[in-house]
């Protein structure tokens, strides 16, 4: 029976996801300059950050149904992560508004930013901050 397209678009994505999992593990294990804990811990943050974007990318970002997401955790973390912030990400979409509520209770500061990449930039761009809201806009 022949694959049907869908099938193709799942299996080359699985197998994709695993061939880039294997090269950034291969150029951990191959990297000379680190001693055997460096090597564990930098499988351990690759694992992590796996594990991050996936729990992010499919359960959370749906922009028709915007949630925030907890980035950074006890368990899960970040390579830069500030342990004075409280960090959240929703999947917004740039032609629609929304609303946020809630109460800030003690917070001494609070920014939204927002990040993708510009409609005129250049292919392969890096997402960049497209926008930035802070107190008094608030």
């Amino acid at each position: 029976m022949p694959k049907l397209y869908v099938d193709t678009l799942v299996e080359d994505a699985w197998v994709g996801l695993l061939d880039t999992l294997q090269q950034a593990g291969r150029e951990i294990l191959d990297d000379d300059h680190l001693v055997p804990l460096d090597k564990v811990e930098g499988l351990r943050m690759l694992t992590r950050l796996l594990r991050k974007r996936l729990e992010w990318d499919l359960e959370t970002a749906d922009a028709d149904h915007p949630q925030f997401f907890l980035p950074t955790t006890e368990t899960m973390k970040g390579a830069f992560d500030c342990p004075d912030y409280l960090y959240r990400i929703a999947t917004i979409r740039g032609d629609r508004s929304y609303r946020i509520r809630g109460i800030a209770g003690e917070a001494e500061m609070m920014t939204f930013l927002s990040y993708g990449i510009p409609a005129d930039a250049e292919p392969g761009s890096r997402v960049q901050v497209t926008g930035i809201l802070e107190p008094p806009e608030l």
